[in-house]
């Protein structure tokens, strides 16, 4: 006779994220880190974190934190992508694109350890996408009033930046954020003006909080790695840009600056295949790029 079926083992997920956070902190800043380290099954903590994002508000410190330690599931490989992966990151932390003759090395960079990362990488940021739309729609219930209160300011920022009026933009979308934290759109604009006003710090820090609010959104990662950029962060807005082009396609400028981001971190190897790419995207974009890579 078999036996009959067995209950899926329970969970508690304070204890799971609990004992998962220990190993992060442990872990330190690795890009890549054996899986076997993991205290659980990925699948396992993957639910813990769902079930603790989906009990948090919007604006909850915690929220964040969850969402980063989500992500950081894709740094747990096997064992044998693990070297790979951290030699590409030491290279890319060790390059400095103003010394001459410097690169780092092609085949680092199209190492399928490191697409692996990447590709798992987006599919955790896209299950946290939905997690997220979910928990927007929960928490942005506003009375008529506060909503009118929200849009008004809102509505004056936009107006202000038509004008090109960037302070006056910036003291409007801040002004709508205090009424209601919720909306990303905000965020994202106010971002924006930041940029315009050479504030890439400030305009970074507002394009995170727009992407922690609406991860699926293209042009929320594009701005970002355009502020990245600015600051001469070229590794980090290349993951940014990827993220774009994974949730858009095609967002020609993103495939365009992720290829100049290739271009000043040493790897023409792979801004050539972007431009393979980008011919089919944008033919005048195509040629800039070539020019940029002095062909």
């Amino acid at each position: 006779m078999y036996g009959s079926g067995l209950n899926a083992m329970r969970y508690d997920p304070d204890l799971v994220v609990g004992q998962y956070g220990a190993v992060l902190e442990l872990s330190g800043e690795r890009a890549a880190l054996p899986d076997r380290l993991l205290p659980y099954p990925k699948e396992v903590i993957k639910r813990a974190i769902r079930t603790l994002i989906l009990n948090c508000g919007i604006d909850d410190p915690l929220l964040w934190a969850l969402q980063q330690g989500y992500l950081s599931l894709a740094r747990f490989r096997p064992e044998t992508q693990v070297e790979e992966i951290e030699r590409l990151h030491a290279a890319l932390e060790l390059f400095d694109p103003r010394a001459p003759g410097t690169a780092v090395e092609p085949g680092l960079l199209l190492s399928s350890a490191w697409s692996d990362q990447m590709s798992e990488r987006g599919d955790l940021l896209g299950e946290l996408a939905e997690l997220m739309t979910g928990l927007e729609a929960r928490g942005s219930q506003l009375s008529d009033a506060t909503a009118k209160t929200y849009m008004d300011h809102f509505n004056r920022g936009c107006e202000y930046g038509e004008q090109r009026r960037w302070d006056e933009a910036v003291a409007e979308y801040r002004a709508a954020i205090e009424i209601t934290p919720v909306p990303y759109h905000a965020y994202l604009n106010l971002g924006n003006a930041y940029c315009e006003l050479g504030d890439f710090g400030e305009a970074a820090a507002y394009l995170r909080e727009a992407v922690r609010r609406k991860p699926d959104l293209a042009v929320a990662h594009y701005n970002l790695g355009n502020a990245l950029v600015k600051m001469g962060r070229w590794a980090e807005a290349v993951q940014v840009y990827r993220a774009a082009i994974m949730l858009d396609p095609t967002l020609a400028t993103a495939h365009y600056n992720l290829a100049l981001c290739y271009i000043d971190l040493g790897d023409k190897v792979r801004a050539i295949e972007i431009h393979r790419v980008l011919t089919k995207l944008d033919a005048v974009l195509a040629h800039s790029l070539l020019s940029h890579m002095g062909q």
